[in-house]
């Protein structure tokens, strides 16, 4: 279950227990938009939705358009059972994990977002001292990255070119990136074979893209820093 999975079915449990007889709490519409940025965007969270005794349903034969929890079938026993688990599971460092992941992405898509007047500069900065890109020839290395959400970049570089300069192309696509892998709280994946492999940002500044591997291609990733 993901952390809004759980967050969300533990709260809606909550609100049972205090509510007992409100029926909103005890029916789920699956088109509704918090359902579907919470509970829906985990199949364990659906599966678990039916443990703790929500009922799937159908119009028409189609698929269910509500998860309905009827009083006169709630199994009180269950769903504090279900409650129980959910606070335990809270408390173990799957659910601290995922919690950090979930905030390395609001963090990574937000700087992506950024449009301030600042935040543009700095980008400008970045891109100035980004030598021309070059034309797709023998002795280029092409840099794909990976930003979660599906965002993908990539770049022509020169295979001599060193990490310096992927780090400030990345700074033109957010300015965050550098200043966090620089200060080691965000990390630099290779992911051009599996598993992937971190690159120590400040170690290899100096490196080219030959020596790292990534001639004449190589596939990076910004990732949540690794404790």
């Amino acid at each position: 279950r993901t952390p809004k999975a759980l967050d969300a079915i533990l709260f809606l449990i909550r609100a049972i227990e205090k509510n007992p007889a409100d029926v909103k709490f005890r029916t789920l519409n699956v088109e509704n938009k918090m359902f579907k940025s919470t509970i829906a965007t985990s199949p364990a969270g659906l599966e678990y939705l039916k443990l703790i005794g929500f009922q799937g349903e159908e119009f028409r034969g189609a698929r269910p358009r509500h998860f309905v929890l009827k009083s006169k079938s709630t199994d009180l026993a269950r769903l504090w059972m279900g409650k129980a688990v959910l606070e335990k599971e809270k408390e173990g460092l799957i659910y601290a994990t995922a919690q950090e992941q979930m905030r390395f992405q609001n963090a990574l898509q937000q700087s992506l977002k950024s449009a301030n007047e600042e935040e543009q500069k700095r980008r400008a900065e970045y891109k100035e001292k980004l030598s021309k890109e070059p034309e797709a020839k023998a002795g280029i290395a092409v840099i794909k990255v990976f930003l979660g959400n599906d965002i993908q970049h990539s770049r022509r570089f020169f295979c001599d070119d060193t990490l310096m300069s992927v780090v400030q192309w990345l700074g033109t696509l957010s300015s965050v990136i550098p200043d966090k892998l620089l200060l080691s709280e965000w990390d630099l994946v290779d992911v051009s074979l599996y598993p992937g492999k971190h690159i120590p940002v400040c170690d290899n500044l100096g490196s080219t893209l030959q020596s790292l591997q990534w001639f004449p291609s190589g596939q990076i990733e910004i990732r949540a820093h690794k404790q």
